[in-house]
């Protein structure tokens, strides 16, 4: 299975195949924040066996293919009646692939029917060679460390950043040095030494004006940014570099 990270994961799932096609199934749950591979190893999972899967990703209400023995389902904490699947995960006869980023509002019932497999973090080195991977080529020290930090070895964040790097280093070269590269991070993309870029500034601004807690409706209206882009590409990365926390009232900033 070709995946960078989560060495600990990837056997287990790599044994958990072997079962699968011996003719056995289980019921798994990836979790990890936002951007840590979840869907793609989920993926690697089904397609490295050439198994026939059915993929569901996103919509609150799933309707599951129940001719296809292998179903993977992407954010599982949004559906809205996960009882539907108790029966389906009690049959034994699929194997389910659930993915979320937010495993605390999961129902114990759902919960308590799978292998929760939990991602940790990316060692420098692992990140190292994601961005590698991306850009195609090796970047000097000093840039590696830069990214490391402003992407907080979060791989969608690295996949993001590098992708954007690499027309700009087509412009500008590849500077050989950490100060070099942070004012082109500031001049050209306008992310600063966080790494956050305007709208993840914004959001924490605006966040700290009014109170420092407010309903992602709220939120959203005040910065005129979809939800659907602050749920996405904005608080992913508060939330993982502990800047936010998300409960029952809705968003808060963490002192």
């Amino acid at each position: 299975m070709e995946f960078i990270g989560q060495r600990g994961i990837c056997r287990e799932l790599e044994m958990i195949s072997d079962g699968c096609v011996e003719g056995n199934n289980y019921n798994i749950l990836l979790s990890a924040p936002s951007g840590f591979g979840k869907t793609t190893l989920a993926l690697l999972f089904l397609q490295g066996k050439g198994l026939e899967y059915s993929s569901i990703g996103n919509p609150p209400d799933f309707k599951i293919d129940r001719r296809k023995r292998y179903v993977f389902l992407d954010e599982i904490h949004m559906i809205k009646e996960p009882e539907y699947l108790y029966g389906l995960l009690d049959s034994g006869q699929h194997t389910f692939l659930l993915a979320t980023n937010e495993t605390g509002i999961i129902k114990e019932p759902l919960l308590n029917r799978c292998i929760i497999l939990e991602f940790g973090d990316y060692t420098d080195r692992e990140a190292a060679v994601i961005i590698e991977n991306i850009m195609g080529f090796r970047l000097p020290d000093p840039i590696i460390e830069v990214l490391l930090k402003v992407t907080s070895k979060v791989p969608r964040q690295m996949k993001m950043l590098c992708t954007r790097l690499k027309y700009i280093f087509r412009t500008y070269g590849v500077p050989e040095y950490s100060e070099v590269f942070l004012q082109l991070l500031s001049n050209i993309l306008d992310i600063d030494e966080r790494g956050y870029n305007p709208v993840q500034r914004r959001y924490l601004e605006y966040l700290d004006t009014i109170g420092g807690q407010a309903s992602i409706t709220t939120i959203a209206n005040g910065l005129r940014v979809p939800k659907a882009t602050l749920l996405r590409e904005v608080e992913p990365r508060l939330l993982y570099d502990k800047k936010l926390i998300i409960s029952s009232r809705g968003r808060s900033l963490i002192e």
